[in-house]
Order: structure tokens, then C-alpha cells, then sequence
């Protein structure tokens, strides 16, 4: 039996058929994403150009010495207020996340930010890391005053993951009869207005 083949034959008007699939329309693309990330790198480096970076080793600690980093205004010549920020023990003082957060603190407020780049786990067991801290305040308390940093008014500040050592920090401070911390804040939206209170002359 002969097999007939029918060829279609396009109607007047109506676009021809071809073998290829029809290209899905492209749509326009949603830029906000982009443009928000964008806006937020500039903003960082506005940020970064009114805040000076120091890195500093003070006497004490668990192994005879203790880094810090401290962060304040570039135009700054009195005593500043000081934000002993304690981070987790999966951040570190050098990274992106550690700095944004302590640059905008200086700007926020117009006060210092002191980093403890304290030892971390596994390497340092416990207490290293909270004892650490606790020379670093004991040293912005009695020193401070030479780095332009004011001993009287301290704020400890915490992230999620750092708020136990900040605790602790608090109450090894009762314990010991000091430094005397204003306050123990964990960073969120409201952060900012509760230390301005707090380090308030």
C-alpha cells in the first residue's frame, strides 16, 4: 500500500513554520538586587574613609599579651566613649563582616571600637578567649586615656554568636571589682540608641 504524504501549506497571512523551537520572549531583568548591592559596597567605603584602623598589643592575657584593633572617628581629638565589641568564635577581627559592623558603630555613635583579636577555639581552650577580653577592658580602663580612648565610659557589645563571652565578660567584671561596663548590648536594629544612652557623659 503507497503512503501519501501531506505537505501543510500555510494560510495567507499566517507565519511560517519552521523547525526550530519559537525563542521565549526574554524578559526584562529585576536590577534592584544589583543596584542595592551596589549601593552597599559604596556606602562601605564611605564609611571606611572616616573611621582610622590601629592595631595594638597591650601587656597580660593567658600568653603575656593581648591584640586588639581599634576603630575611631578620623577627625576625633578628644576622649571618645568605647564599644568593647566582643565577636563569635567563628568570626575574626580581620574579616569583612567584623570591621563593617565596628566602622558603622563609629560613625553611629562617634566613639571608639575596640576588637579583642583574642585566641580562638580549637586552637586556645577556655578561658583564653574570655580572659583576653577582660585585659582588654581592664586595659582600656586604666589606660586608655594615653590612646585617646575614655577608661570611664566602656559599653560591651556583642554579636548572636558572641553574646555568651560577653556575658561572661559582665560578670567576671562584678567578680573582680571591674572595669565598671556601662552597658551589655546585642547588636540589632535598636543597638545604636540603647549605647548612645548608655555611654552618655
Amino acid at each position: 500500500m503507497r503512503t501519501t504524504k501531506i505537505r501543510s501549506i500555510p494560510q495567507p497571512g499566517a507565519p511560517a513554520v519552521t523547525g526550530a523551537a519559537p525563542k521565549a520572549a526574554s524578559l526584562p531583568r529585576d536590577t534592584s538586587v544589583s543596584r542595592r548591592k551596589s549601593a552597599d559596597r559604596v556606602r562601605a567605603v564611605d564609611i571606611a574613609a572616616l573611621v582610622d584602623v590601629r592595631d595594638l598589643t597591650v601587656p597580660g592575657g593567658p600568653v603575656g599579651q593581648t591584640w586588639l584593633r581599634i576603630f575611631r572617628p578620623a577627625d576625633a581629638a578628644e576622649p571618645l566613649a568605647v564599644v568593647l565589641y566582643v565577636h563569635g568564635d567563628r568570626s575574626a577581627v580581620g574579616n569583612a563582616r567584623t570591621r563593617r559592623l565596628a566602622s558603622k558603630l563609629v560613625t553611629d555613635l562617634h566613639a571608639a571600637v575596640v576588637v579583642v583579636d583574642y585566641s580562638l577555639s580549637p586552637t586556645a581552650r577556655y578561658p583564653v578567649a574570655i580572659e583576653e577580653a577582660y585585659t582588654a577592658a581592664a586595659w582600656i580602663a586604666e589606660h586608655g586615656d594615653e590612646h585617646g580612648l575614655d577608661g570611664a565610659r566602656i559599653a560591651v557589645a556583642a554579636d548572636s554568636t558572641g553574646c555568651d563571652l560577653a556575658d561572661e565578660l559582665m560578670l567576671m567584671a562584678d567578680d573582680r571589682g571591674g572595669p565598671n561596663l556601662a552597658a551589655h548590648v546585642l547588636l540589632s536594629p535598636r543597638a545604636t540608641s540603647v549605647l548612645r544612652a548608655a555611654l552618655a557623659a
